[in-house]
């Protein structure tokens, strides 16, 4: 679907966001771009995606072109009134790693750790382009007892500076971004499926995990500490064996060895000083 073809038009008697199916086909739509707020023309085609369209001719004075990335202004704003005061939304897993880099080793150990696992939550409270960290988001509400803000994410909109900035750790909230570029694919498949554009937003945005990405969490800070602490401990824990020390095995005889890089561990039974299968390397490796 084209940037400048609208799949939501604002009908001026309601003041409400519409589906284009809703409305009367041609100019009779009563609808106006809520972009750039030129009025709108429903296209009701028998072969085409069914679009609402600047109505360009006799409004000079109005618009002078077309709005860039109306497609995507009509579908956040949308999304707002798609979610209301509540919703069911279904969560990403949130996962990251830390890395401890000393001077035994020719690179960082790192260590994966879980922030919080995918989860289906009830927003409620929600309240629509309010301010949080002194920037406008899309929609502000509560997870049980805990802030929860979402901010949509779309070509000429990226993510603001203050929603990543070291201050939000004094929060206790969560904010997640949801990418709406993926919805240009699946808008222009709904015809094909018999599905109006609306119905096809409000599953995206409570399903669609692929969209979404955590961007600040209470329990990040803590999660990331406790992290770097376990590997600091392990990479201090582990002694790294000097190539010269003589632990050689004979033909025939079977050991067990680890590689503390990887770590990985491994029976051998050749002669010889074994090398890590996977790093290639013995001189990181220790006997069990």
């Amino acid at each position: 679907m084209d940037l400048t073809l609208v799949p939501f038009g604002l009908h001026e008697a309601s003041n409400q966001l519409v589906d284009v199916a809703e409305v009367q086909r041609g100019k009779a739509s009563g609808c106006i771009c809520p972009s750039c707020r030129a009025p709108l023309v429903a296209k009701h085609g028998e072969v085409n995606q069914w679009h609402f369209a600047h109505l360009t001719r006799g409004t000079f004075t109005r618009t002078h072109n077309e709005c860039h990335f109306s497609f995507f202004v009509s579908v956040r704003m949308m999304a707002r009134q798609v979610i209301g005061q509540s919703m069911q939304i279904d969560l990403p897993t949130w996962t990251d790693k830390v890395s401890y880099q000393t001077s035994d080793y020719s690179r960082p150990r790192e260590r994966k750790f879980l922030v919080t696992e995918a989860r289906t939550v009830t927003l409620t409270n929600v309240e629509v382009e309010r301010d949080f960290a002194g920037v406008p988001v899309d929609l502000r509400g509560l997870i049980g007892e805990f802030r929860f803000v979402i901010y949509f994410l779309h070509p000429g909109r990226p993510l603001p500076e203050a929603l990543q900035s070291e201050q939000m750790e004094e929060r206790k909230c969560g904010v997640i971004a949801i990418d709406l570029s993926g919805l240009q694919p699946l808008f222009s498949e709904a015809k094909l499926k018999g599905e109006t554009y609306a119905a096809l937003l409000e599953r995206f945005i409570a399903h669609d995990l692929r969209s979404k990405r955590w961007v600040f969490h209470p329990r990040y800070k803590k999660a990331r500490e406790s992290a770097l602490e376990q590997l600091s401990r392990y990479v201090s824990d582990t002694a790294v064996i000097p190539m010269t020390m003589p632990f050689k095995t004979q033909a025939g005889e079977v050991k067990k060895f680890e590689c503390v890089i990887c770590p990985f561990a491994w029976d051998s039974n050749d002669a010889g000083l074994p090398a890590c299968p996977k790093c290639n390397s013995h001189l990181y490796v220790r006997t069990m």
